[in-house]
């Protein structure tokens, strides 16, 4: 399949803002650039990989240039790449088999990896190129591209009796093709049937000791990078071809470069090795020779760049996160507040960091800024919350580290057991067992948070910064508390869900005196009934939360439970269960997602819900109607940017209805046409507007009530089109009611609340 791709430019000094406006419907895709470890040389460009992204930096005018499904990549996730110039051709091998052949800014994808069926990896180790082929080092063995057939030409099992080998990397050097597996080299000649196993040798003599790390061509010559020293196979014997322990051989612009920790050694076969100390330790490199350029893939420092001509350094850096992962997003107005590393039953280990994006910018508080404030490595951060007075005043909870405190967005405390209220759950280690999760802010701005413990459970922190902690028994029926509600109608009663391990819901009010426990009220389910008499204990309440007429929802390991009237959980553990009928004759009906693990829940200004799941993506569903449940959307890796399938969040921005989905590839965002309805009409706006000759997309009427009325009306008071508005949002196609684009003039949207006590118009310019 061929498609062209659509290049996404921006110069390196700019950062993604321009691009925050998102067009009705449209996604975008928000990677974490930060980790570059892969670096290869083009014919214009050079690229770079980072957490399975790939950007490029022009030679010339040095822009960056962004690849993804968004712009003509077939996938996400990807693995290796490969530049052939005398083709001139990139080769993109993706974990789930797919590749791409990108030429001429025209992707053909060759999918037959991907389709076929295998218990093994389909991801690449290393690629080689020879003529017009490419070799695939698999863990299964070696794959053959034919690069101008543009197709799969063989696939080679190499072990013994065609058995599988866990191919590390491949060499060609003059007429004999190379192989290796951690332990093993392989050969055979080059133009034998090297799909017959009998063909490949086990070269038995080996240098050294160790694992084998690579192998390469060079000068005519093989070498070989084995427990971290390079050899080369000179007059059939092994020699020693560099006195340096390094981590990684490369071939690029016609010289040998080895990566060591205290620099870059690099040798064209003629002279000497010489020593290029810029971007220590690096994980990869490329060297450009025409002007003396070389260009380093250096982790969070991104790609740099050493002008060894003028013995100065450059870096290049995309705005994104930190990371791919956003296990918890929170919005207060306009800011998206993320960390990436929760737990479940055991660490994570995922580096302490924290991220906030607002307005097409990122704050990034990364794992160095936070052991730099701590005074010590930190990991697990698990929830992230602001004060809503205050957008940047927030705090952070971990797995095992307290709680963190920022104000105006720089690192202010760190709370533990010798200086709050907080407990560890192992006394004699509680600089690594300090657990602080699940947050909530009260109607009187106080801090609810779980803080699961051999103590009390429960802490606040008071918004005059005092803490209080809670001790009823029932907040010990659970051992991990993942989030605490606070009820829409009364703030004195919270729901406090617990995650696993006598997965519960807590129940507790407080009746307003929140430093004196007397007077509380409170109560725990474990097993719940639901309409039709069916007895349920979840093992996992993996997420909740509330719609907007108050009912309660739970995502479990097999689904979702409704509590309608949530505060009646005080007196029973009756819940619902949306069913769907089947619509084949038989009048039976599944209830609503029964089959999945619902991994989050959000519901937008519309009141409609999305619940995204474990292994099928997300859906935005319309239940208002029990009588007539509506699937508004589904999406999956098949039928849109989504990067996988596993939803670990989902957040919508209460202003603009942007819906942000952290899954297991990536961080992407989709502009619903749903926000949350406003107090007033003083922001109603259209956009785009003017609407010019070449759109053809959705016209968005923003900023409005809930439940708005609106008719779109010509210059002579001809009415157009009607709709209302989800929340505060409402669309228009630019079409009238047969269908027909509407001709060049001034058009008002008339928008009326429901009462038709509040009234506004907004002028829209179309231009054919």
């Amino acid at each position: 399949m061929k498609r062209i791709l659509s290049i996404l430019i921006g110069s390196w000094l700019l950062t993604s803002s321009l691009l925050a406006q998102l067009p009705m419907h449209g996604w975008k895709i928000h990677t974490a650039y930060n980790n570059v470890t892969r670096v290869e040389m083009g014919h214009d460009k050079v690229y770079a990989l980072s957490e399975g992204a790939m950007f490029a930096v022009d030679k010339d005018d040095q822009s960056i240039t962004y690849y993804n499904k968004l712009t003509g990549l077939t996938s996400t996730n990807i693995v290796d790449f490969k530049y052939d110039p005398s083709l001139q051709t990139l080769i993109v091998a993706y974990a789930n088999g797919h590749i791409d052949l990108i030429r001429d800014d025209e992707v053909t994808n060759i999918p037959d990896l991907y389709h076929k069926q295998m218990s093994i990896s389909k991801a690449v180790n290393a690629i080689t190129t020879h003529g017009d082929k490419a070799y695939l080092a698999m863990d299964f063995g070696i794959v053959v591209l034919n690069l101008q057939r543009e197709e799969i030409a063989d696939s080679y099992y190499i072990g013994e009796n065609g058995s599988e080998v866990d191919v590390k990397a491949v060499a060609i050097v003059s007429d004999s093709i190379y192989a290796i597996s951690s332990t093993t080299l392989y050969r055979a000649y080059l133009y034998d049937n090297l799909v017959d196993y009998s063909q490949w040798e086990i070269v038995s003599t080996l240098p050294s000791s160790g694992d084998l790390q690579n192998v390469v061509a060079f000068g005519g010559n093989l070498y070989l990078l084995r427990g971290n020293k390079l050899y080369v196979w000179v007059a059939n014997a092994w020699r020693e071809a560099l006195d340096k322990e390094i981590h990684q051989v490369k071939v690029s612009g016609g010289q040998l470069l080895g990566l060591a920790k205290d620099g870059t050694w690099v040798t064209d076969g003629k002279t000497q090795w010489t020593q290029v100390q810029v971007f220590i330790n690096a994980p990869d490199v490329a060297y450009e020779p025409l002007n003396q350029v070389y260009w380093f893939a250096y982790y969070a420092d991104g790609l740099g760049v050493f002008y060894a001509n003028q013995n100065t350094i450059n870096h290049f850096l995309p705005s994104g996160p930190i990371t791919n992962t956003a296990y918890r997003m929170r919005f207060s107005g306009n800011r998206l507040y993320i960390v990436p590393g929760g737990y479940l039953g055991v660490f994570n280990n995922t580096p302490g960091a924290a991220m906030i994006y607002e307005d097409g910018q990122w704050i990034n508080f990364t794992q160095a800024y936070m052991q730099q404030h701590i005074g010590r490595y930190t990991e697990d951060y698990s929830d992230i919350i602001a004060d809503p007075n205050d957008p940047k005043h927030f705090y952070v909870g971990s797995f095992g580290y307290g709680l963190i405190e920022f104000r105006n967005d720089e690192f202010y405390m760190r709370y533990m057991p010798d200086n709050s209220g907080i407990e560890p759950i192992i006394a004699d280690n509680w600089e690594k067992y300090t657990w602080v999760d699940a947050f909530a802010f009260d109607a009187n701005n106080n801090l609810w948070m779980a803080n699961i413990s051999d103590g009390d459970n429960i802490k606040v922190l008071t918004a005059d910064e005092k803490w209080i902690n809670y001790n009823h028994d029932v907040l010990s029926t659970s051992e991990r508390m993942k989030n605490i509600l606070i009820d829409q109608n009364n703030s004195n009663i919270k729901y406090i869900v617990g995650a696993y391990i006598k997965a519960s819901i807590v129940i507790m009010n407080d009746n307003g005196t929140i430093d004196y426990w007397g007077d509380d009220k409170t109560q725990a389910w474990g097993q719940f009934v639901d309409e039709d008499g069916n007895s349920i204990t979840p093992n996992y309440m993996h997420c909740a939360a509330f719609d907007k007429s108050g009912a309660l929802w739970v995502g479990t390991e097999s689904g979702v439970l409704k509590f309608a009237q949530p505060q009646n959980l005080f007196m029973s553990n009756a819940c619902s269960r949306i069913k769907i009928a089947r619509q084949d004759g038989s009048g039976l009906a599944d209830y609503l997602l029964n089959a999945e693990q619902i991994n989050a829940i959000a519901v937008d200004g519309a009141n409609r819900i999305w619940f995204g799941t474990e292994m099928s993506g997300a859906y935005l569903m319309d239940l208002s109607d029990s009588q007539n449940i509506v699937t508004v959307h589904h999406y999956t890796t098949d039928n849109s940017p989504i990067p996988s399938n596993t939803i670990l969040s989902i957040a919508i921005n209460p202003i603009t209805g942007e819906v942000f989905f952290g899954t297991g590839g990536g961080l992407v965002s989709y502009q619903s046409d749903a926000a949350e309805g406003k107090e007033d009409f003083s922001n109603a706006y259209a956009y785009p507007n003017p609407v010019r000759e070449n759109f053809d997309g959705i016209i968005t009427i923003a900023g409005l009530m809930e439940d708005t009325q609106v008719r779109i009306i010509d210059n002579s008071g001809n009415l157009v089109y009607q709709t209302q508005s989800n929340g505060g949002i409402a669309i228009w196609d630019g079409r009238n009611g047969k269908g027909e684009r509407v001709s060049s003039g001034v058009y008002f949207a008339m928008c009326v609340t429901a009462d038709g006590a509040n009234d506004t118009s907004v002028k829209i310019l179309i231009m054919n």
